[in-house]
C-alpha cells in the first residue's frame, strides 16, 4: 500500500449534466440500431419534460434535445422537469455505489422498458413520461427507505428536543393506521375511496437557530418515504427569499412548475418569514395554498419560521393557518445539553478530551447563556470544537512545522492518538477565540 501513497488520483463523480447526457445517447443510441435493424420503433421525450413552462409540448427526440438542455444549464436558464430530475437524482445517489456512466445507461434503460410496456400497441412512436422516470429509479429509493422502526432507533440518540421528537412520533402512529386503513380497502374492494387517501401534511416549524430543525426535516422525509408515501427520503430545501426571487425572474408559472417538480419529497421553506417581508411573498403563499391540499399524498410542505416570527408569516394568507397540519416547537438548547453535543461531536470525529474539561467548559455556556446576544444552541458546540482544534493545532506546530510533526508520527515519537488528544486549556482557549467571533467579551 505504500508504493502508492503519493499516486493516488479520486475521480469524482459525474455531474447532472454529463449524465443527462449520457442518458439521451443510451436511449438515441437504441433508436439508430432499430433504425439500422429495419424496426421503426423509436424512443421520443414527452416535449413537457423537456422545457420550463411555456415550451415545447410535442415529444421530442433524444439527439434534438441534448443540445438544447446542455445549452439551458450553461445559460443558467430555468430547467425543464427532466433537468430538474435528473439533478435530484444526482443528490439522492449513494455515492460508494452509483455507478455514474453505467447508472445513467441503466436509468436509459429502465425508462425505455417503462415506456413500452404502457406504450400502444400499434404505435412505433414510444414516448418516455414523468411516470415513467419515477418508475425507472423505485427499486433506487426502495432500497435505500428506511422503516419506521429505524427512524425511531435514530431519534432515540437525538440530544434533547423530547416535544419534538414526540410530536414526529404522533404524526408517524397516525400515517401508519391511516395507511393500514387504505391498504385493507384496497384488498378487500380493490379500490379505496378519496377519503382514505394517505396524505404526508404540511406542518410548521418554530425554533431560534440551531435548534435542530434542518435534523428533524431529514426525520420527517425519512418516516414519510419509510411510509411510502413519497418517494424522496431527502428534503429539497429553500428559503422564502428563493421562491420570490423565482416569482420575479420567472413569473408565477415559473414557481408553480418548480413546486411540481418538487412531487415525491419533503419541500422545507426555510425563514418563511421572508415571505411576510415582501409584497410578492403573498402572491407565493397563494400559488402553495392549492398544492398543499391537492399534492399532500404525493409531497410534503414545511415552513420554518423564528418564534418571533410566528405570527406575521401566518398573517400573509388566512388559508395557511387551515392547511397546516400541526406545529413543531423547538426550544432551545440548556448549556447542559449543548455539551452534551459536544461531546457527541468529539466521538464522532474520534477526539478525546480530558474529563476535567467538560465541567470548566459547562461553566462557561450557563455564562454564556446568560449574556445579552443570542445563544446559538446547537451551533456552538460545533463552533467550539473547531476552535478548540485550532488551538491544538498551534500547540502542536509551535516552532515547527507539519511535516516535523508528520515524521515523528511515523518514526513513533509522537503517537497517533495525540493527534486527536485535546487538552482543557485547548478547549477553554478555543473557547475564547469562539466567543471572539461571536463578537462577545471573554466572560
Amino acid at each position: 500500500m505504500r508504493r502508492f501513497e503519493g499516486n493516488i488520483i479520486e475521480i469524482p463523480d459525474y455531474k447532472p449534466v454529463l449524465l443527462e447526457h449520457i442518458m439521451l445517447e443510451r436511449i438515441q443510441e437504441v433508436n439508430d440500431r432499430n433504425r439500422a435493424g429495419g424496426s421503426q420503433l423509436r424512443f421520443l421525450i414527452d416535449g413537457r419534460l423537456a422545457f420550463a413552462e411555456g415550451g415545447q409540448v410535442d415529444p421530442i427526440a433524444p439527439d434534438e434535445l441534448k443540445p438544447l438542455v446542455r445549452a439551458a444549464r450553461e445559460a443558467n436558464a430555468a430547467l425543464g422537469p427532466l433537468s430538474v430530475w435528473i439533478d435530484n437524482w444526482y443528490d439522492d445517489r449513494q455515492e460508494n455505489l452509483f455507478g455514474n456512466a453505467g447508472a445513467a445507461v441503466e436509468l436509459a434503460d429502465r425508462l425505455m422498458g417503462s415506456a413500452i410496456n404502457r406504450a400502444n400497441a400499434l404505435s412505433y412512436d414510444v414516448v418516455i413520461r414523468r411516470d415513467d422516470f419515477d418508475k425507472g429509479t423505485e427499486k433506487q429509493f426502495e432500497c435505500r427507505r428506511p422503516t419506521v422502526a429505524q427512524v425511531e432507533e435514530q431519534l432515540r440518540d437525538v440530544i434533547g428536543m423530547e416535544d419534538v421528537k414526540q410530536t414526529l412520533r404522533r404524526i408517524a402512529q397516525y400515517l401508519q393506521m391511516a395507511r393500514t386503513r387504505r391498504d385493507v380497502a384496497l384488498e378487500k374492494r380493490g379500490e379505496a375511496e378519496e377519503s382514505l387517501r394517505v396524505e404526508a401534511g404540511s406542518y410548521l416549524f418554530v425554533g431560534n437557530p440551531g435548534v435542530g430543525k434542518t435534523m428533524i426535516a431529514d426525520k420527517l422525509a425519512l418516516t414519510l418515504s419509510g411510509l411510502g408515501i413519497i418517494r424522496r427520503y431527502k428534503p429539497i430545501r429553500v428559503t422564502g427569499l428563493d421562491l420570490i426571487n423565482r416569482v420575479q425572474h420567472e413569473g408565477i408559472s415559473g414557481l408553480k412548475k418548480f413546486i411540481e417538480n418538487c412531487k415525491g419529497a419533503v419541500l422545507v421553506i426555510d425563514e418563511a418569514h421572508q415571505l411576510a417581508t415582501y409584497d410578492v411573498g403573498s402572491v407565493v403563499v397563494k400559488a402553495l395554498l392549492d398544492p398543499m391540499i391537492e399534492w399532500s399524498d404525493q409531497m410534503c410542505f414545511v415552513f420554518c419560521c423564528y418564534p418571533e416570527d410566528r405570527a406575521s408569516f401566518l398573517s400573509v394568507d388566512q388559508g395557511l393557518s387551515r392547511r397546516i397540519n400541526d406545529v413543531f416547537v423547538f426550544k432551545d438548547y440548556t448549556p447542559e445539553e449543548v455539551l452534551d453535543i459536544f461531546r457527541l461531536k468529539l466521538k464522532q470525529k474520534h477526539y478525546t478530551a480530558a474529563e476535567g474539561a467538560f465541567a470548566a467548559v459547562l461553566d462557561k455556556l450557563r455564562e454564556l447563556e446568560s449574556a445579552p446576544e443570542p445563544w446559538e444552541n446547537g451551533a456552538i458546540a460545533e463552533k467550539l470544537l473547531k476552535q478548540a482544534c485550532v488551538s491544538q493545532s498551534l500547540r502542536m506546530l509551535e516552532g515547527t512545522d507539519y511535516t516535523a510533526v508528520t515524521e515523528a508520527v511515523k518514526r513513533g515519537d509522537v503517537q497517533e492518538e495525540e493527534l486527536y488528544r485535546l487538552t482543557e486549556e485547548d478547549i477553554l482557549s478555543g473557547f475564547n477565540r469562539m466567543l471572539r467571533t461571536l463578537s462577545l467579551k471573554n466572560v
